[in-house]
């Protein structure tokens, strides 16, 4: 290598060895500084004129994927579209004169160009069912706004088709099975009106029981007084049974004294037969011969109707303690039958009070329970029918991320650094061979 290779005057000829040493292309350097300082400068000042006059543009993020549009007999969800779909959809800006529509944007203003990302399923790659949109914007609100409205559109687009139509057949076959589950909420309140005069019906039937049971101790009471009116009977019966007896037997002495008394009277008779009679004497004797005979014949008549009438009152009396023994115990066994009958019929219609106090305070408020969660159940699926469902809320960068003004200064100071060491080097390479560069052909 020779370094001491002479310097070629400007416009000379080149010197045989145009290899440049470090010092030579140091002092190219040195000697064209000012040309590399004013185009650093100026690519320094073209990075920061950029950064001022672009406008800041801010990130949105959605996430989308395919909806659900239909619900199979097992509940579970089906989509209709494909993750390729949507992605085409957006790549092919379709969203342009909806969302230009909806936003009132005049046809020929261009809608952002919205980008459609998603990590396909492959070999290897699990993939995700997951798409998402990135949109820059210069206005937060409005990037969000795009967004919100290109997925709108798409749904409104979606609905025009064959998935649509099922769309809404679902949709509406889930708003029937609302409606018909309102109904049996209605229903439900009916049958608890229904139960609150079933229940009232059974507590007035206790209140029959009730004044049955006290008509029951009423009967009781009243057999009781006739019962007593025939004990008392047979007492009295027995009282003049006592009574007869003992007159029965004075009439005995009686009528014992007077058949000593005409035992002696037939010898008084013919005493007086064989006394000489006077024109009185015969009538007097069969007067009283007449009188003692009626007497006695009344006598025996008397206490033979007397004993008779004796018995019968015994035999009364023993009819009527019989009768009364035995009408008391049919009476316990009636009573014993309707107290039985009336505490059964009572704990009865106690207990269907309370079953249905039950089915109304729990059978049928859990079944508006269970009607109230179907209905939810139904309306949430109702509510997440959709051809492009939105994953999460849409995102917008709290600083703009475009232009990023450091690294445009950076570069663009760094790309004008490099320019001006090319631009040197070619300058100095033009001007040392200027006459050969320039010259024409016959000087060649």
């Amino acid at each position: 290598m020779n370094h001491n290779v002479p310097t070629n005057p400007v416009g000379g000829n080149p010197p045989g060895d145009d290899f440049l040493s470090l010092a030579q292309i140091l002092n190219i350097l040195w000697r064209r500084r000012l040309l590399i300082v004013v185009l650093t400068l100026l690519g320094l000042l073209a990075g920061i004129a950029y950064g001022i006059v672009v406008k800041p543009l801010y990130r949105a993020t959605a996430m989308v994927r395919p909806g659900i549009t239909n619900f199979l007999a097992n509940g579970n969800p089906e989509r209709s579209w494909q993750i390729k779909d949507v992605v085409r959809w957006y790549h092919r800006s379709m969203y342009t004169s909806g969302v230009q529509k909806a936003l009132g944007w005049s046809p020929g203003q261009p809608a952002p160009l919205i980008d459609a990302d998603f990590i396909p399923r492959g070999v290897g790659v699990q993939g995700g069912d997951v798409v998402t949109l990135t949109l820059l914007h210069v206005d937060r609100a409005e990037a969000m706004e795009v967004l919100n409205t290109s997925i709108t559109v798409f749904n409104q687009n979606a609905e025009i088709n064959t998935v649509g139509s099922s769309l809404s057949l679902e949709r509406q076959s889930l708003q029937n099975q609302i409606d018909q589950l309102a109904n049996d909420r209605d229903n439900v309140d009916i049958k608890k009106d229904l139960l609150d005069i079933e229940i009232e019906r059974a507590r007035r039937e206790l209140k029959q029981i009730a004044v049955q049971e006290k008509q029951l101790e009423l009967k009781v009471r009243e057999h009781a007084v006739l019962m007593q009116q025939r004990t008392d009977k047979a007492e009295r019966i027995d009282i003049g049974v006592g009574i007869a007896d003992r007159g029965l037997g004075e009439m005995d002495d009686v009528l014992d004294r007077m058949r000593a008394k005409e035992a002696r009277q037939s010898e008084r008779d013919s005493l007086l037969a064989r006394v000489p009679e006077t024109e009185q004497l015969p009538f007097l004797w069969w007067e009283m011969a007449q009188d003692k005979t009626a007497i006695t014949g009344r006598l025996l008549l008397s206490t033979l109707e007397l004993e008779a009438k004796l018995w019968d009152d015994q035999l009364r009396v023993v009819d009527l303690r019989a009768e009364n023994a035995s009408g008391d115990l049919a009476h316990q066994a009636d009573m014993l039958a309707r107290r039985f009958d009336l505490a059964n019929r009572s704990e009865l219609v106690s207990l269907t009070i309370r079953e249905k106090e039950i089915n109304r305070d729990r059978t049928l408020t859990q079944e508006l329970v269970d009607i109230e969660d179907e209905i939810r159940l139904l309306q949430s699926r109702r509510e997440v029918l959709t051809s492009l469902e939105r994953v999460g809320m849409i995102e917008v960068s709290d600083k703009p991320v475009r232009p990023r003004k450091a690294r445009a200064a950076g570069l663009l100071t760094l790309a004008a650094f490099l320019g001006s060491i090319g631009l040197a080097f070619g300058w100095e390479y033009v001007s040392r061979n200027r006459s050969t560069i320039f010259a024409s052909s016959a000087d060649a």
